[in-house]
């Protein structure tokens, strides 16, 4: 009923996953019911989470707002009175900013690419900002060569549009017209 709630309300596939994922584990981590859980279950949970295998705070982050978002379901609907996940308290999590590559790293990047392929990855990737997961998913149609731009569908289905430096393009456009020549790959994919 939690999850056709959030996918009622447009969370995407992945993320309805990855609810799902984090409360059957957590569920059979601590092997209570519901509503016998406790914030000081979770806190063990996570403890052991974090010492185990090693989870980043953000991560944890993450993970306890899916399970915050499950008790108030569960609130909601009259299943259960409180929501422990509130009594775990807040994490306190270091906030870096991310560096771009120096000039010196992105030339160890494009030196060690084995291929054009690789090369028009790293020159697309570094253009345009996009994540991996919104490359995956765009069609060598949705490039607009001629104005060196495209739009890009990231979480939660927002879009925006992005730009190919020079490099990028010429790149790009040499790994497609060698990969259309040898009929490698679905042309409509990068």
């Amino acid at each position: 009923m939690f999850i056709a709630s959030k996918k009622a309300v447009n969370r995407q596939d992945n993320t309805l996953k990855q609810y799902s994922r984090e409360i059957l584990n957590m569920l059979d981590f601590l092997g209570k019911r519901i509503e016998d859980i406790t914030g000081m279950d979770l806190r063990y949970y996570y403890g052991v989470m974090r010492e185990q295998r090693g989870i980043k705070m953000s991560t944890m982050q993450t993970r306890l707002h899916y399970l915050s978002s499950f008790w108030d379901f569960l609130i909601t609907e009259e299943l259960v009175h409180s929501n422990p996940v509130k009594k775990v308290g807040l994490l306190k999590i270091e906030k870096t900013i991310k560096k771009p590559f120096s000039a010196e790293e992105l030339e160890a990047l494009r030196v060690n690419c084995g291929n054009l392929r690789d090369r028009a990855l790293v020159e697309f990737l570094y253009s345009t900002g996009v994540r991996v997961s919104e490359l995956v998913a765009l069609n060598v149609g949705d490039i607009e060569m001629g104005r060196q731009e495209l739009i890009v569908y990231g979480k939660g289905s927002k879009e925006r549009k992005t730009y190919l430096t020079d490099s990028a393009k010429f790149y790009l456009r040499r790994y497609l017209q060698v990969r259309n020549q040898e009929g490698l790959e679905d042309r409509r994919c990068l």
